[in-house]
């Protein structure tokens, strides 16, 4: 019974200048290949597949993709895509510093 919070478009410029960086450094214990892709934005390669080819995307707005690499896969509201164990090997991964 909630939703993601409006960010003003500042907030929202400087997390997508930022995205990049942080996805590389969040990302690299994905246990498959994982791509984020911002609302209205390029994709961002977190990881790059590994021997096994299998990888997932991760896409919706912006703020829900940072909380996703943050650890907070459960809350944030994005739309995951990939092989089902690919998926569910990226939702239990354990994100974040």
């Amino acid at each position: 019974n909630w939703s993601g919070r409006d960010l003003d478009d500042d907030l929202k410029a400087d997390l997508q200048r930022l995205l990049p960086r942080a996805a590389r450094m969040l990302g690299r214990s994905s246990p498959v290949g994982l791509a984020l892709v911002p609302e209205g934005a390029e994709p961002v390669v977190a990881k790059k597949p590994g021997d096994d080819g299998h990888s997932v995307t991760v896409s919706g707005p912006i703020g829900e993709l940072v909380l996703f690499m943050y650890g907070r896969q459960a809350h944030a509201l994005v739309d995951l895509a990939g092989p089902d164990d690919a998926v569910e090997a990226v939702r239990s991964a354990s994100f974040g510093i």
